[in-house]
């Protein structure tokens, strides 16, 4: 496997593992210092972004003030700036290698990610426009991604977006670097192994202790944003508790939850799915599988045109926990077109795959809702509802493309 032009074992840090990874522990590999350096991780900075996309960063460690000490402005959007880098999967017979690199590395297919934008907070509304805000208010949900997209877009300008596939992605790869396993539900660890590497998971999040009702009827979106603002850009878990309630609004049980963040971007997986505006998964009657389609052009962002779209990938029709991905060289989250399932919530993948072969183009749904449990996570993936799709555990977050 070529890994680049030049110093090969020093230009970048990545994981390897098998094709069907039964043990969630990935080997580090690469630059050893770089893991725990973290140079493409620790870049992550939490910051305002204005209408007119002026940035201005906050406290690492205190968000109710910005890096200069005055007090942050609660009324801008609040997202976390995802560093330029480069990455690619490479694949041999045997195992996968997934690699991030600081610079350049002059490979062919080479993944080039440019700075960009996250939501720190899942998406609600405010003033008919969708913003990532410390507000009280918990993420919206129950509305089509058209209409989530043209809240977002009110924002200012077409740089901003409701949530991607891409961007997801991209968070994701950062994640399985940096904590090597691929159970993103894996227990919460703050403590370093003794070479000084993370380890453990983000916890199972809002996802495992069972369905919220609120005055005798189920509920999803339940967490108001910001709740994870103590740990600043840090990743850990913060307590909730929600106080279930029957119809006269007396309460029945009472669930706790831990609520992740990841470098300061809150509930990356899990609470509400998150849809997204760049795919749509289309029927392949030929080839009897689903067709991941692909739009990266911000100008027909939500398109129901199949030609505005690139096929990205050919996944399965079948639902069941992942065994492989496809391991192409952007390292998609979706399984092959001829993946035999066959994992569960702590082996392999461990995180679940919606899917069907409706002849209808579908919209694509990420990380899970509260009260899917261990099929949640930041590879479960929902393909099986229509463009228009709307329901109560479904919302999204934000990006904002420089």
């Amino acid at each position: 496997i070529n890994l680049g032009d030049n110093n090969v074992f020093s230009n970048y840090y990545g994981v390897s593992f098998p094709l069907e990874p039964q043990n969630t522990l990935m080997t580090r590999i690469g630059y050893m210092p770089w893991h725990k350096s973290l140079p493409i991780q620790s870049k992550m900075k939490t910051c305002t972004i204005t209408s007119d996309g002026t940035v201005k960063y906050i406290n690492a460690s205190d968000r109710t003030k910005y890096e200069d000490g005055t007090d942050r402005d609660m009324t801008l959007n609040t997202m976390v700036e995802i560093p330029e880098f480069w990455y690619k999967c490479m694949k041999n017979d045997t195992d996968v290698f997934l690699n991030l690199y600081v610079n350049d590395p002059k490979l062919a297919d080479v993944e080039h990610v440019t700075k960009f934008y996250i939501s720190a907070y899942e998406a609600t509304t405010v003033d008919d426009k969708l913003m990532s805000v410390n507000n009280g208010s918990t993420p919206t949900v129950s509305i089509p991604r058209t209409t989530m997209q043209s809240r977002a877009r009110a924002n200012g300008s077409e740089k901003w977006n409701m949530y991607t596939y891409k961007a997801h992605r991209i968070l994701t790869i950062l994640y399985l670097v940096e904590y090597a396993c691929t159970n993103s539900q894996a227990t919460y660890n703050a403590t370093l192994t003794s070479e000084g590497y993370r380890q453990g998971g983000l916890g199972a999040g809002v996802t495992g202790a069972g369905q919220p009702v609120k005055n005798g009827s189920n509920i999803y979106s339940i967490v108001p944003c910001g709740t994870t603002d103590s740990l600043g850009n840090a990743t850990g878990v913060v307590s909730f508790t929600w106080n279930n309630t029957n119809a006269e609004g007396a309460t029945i049980s009472t669930f706790n939850y831990n609520v992740p963040s990841y470098r300061g971007i809150e509930n990356p997986f899990g609470h509400v799915w998150k849809n997204v505006i760049d795919v749509l998964v289309h029927f392949n009657s030929t080839d009897n599988c689903n067709d991941v389609m692909m739009n990266s052009n911000l100008a027909t962002f939500g398109s129901t045109t199949i030609g505005d779209y690139t096929l990205q990938g050919q996944t399965s029709i079948k639902e069941g926990y992942k065994k492989q991905l496809i391991y192409n060289s952007a390292f998609d989250l979706f399984p092959s077109k001829t993946e035999t399932f066959g994992a569960n919530t702590t082996t392999y993948w461990c995180d679940y795959n919606y899917t069907n072969n409706s002849t209808s183009d579908r919209t694509f749904l990420l990380g899970g809702s509260t009260g899917n449990g261990g099929s949640a996570g930041l590879l479960g993936v929902y393909s099986s509802d229509g463009l228009g799709f709307s329901y109560a555990s479904v919302g999204t977050r934000l990006i904002y493309i420089p």
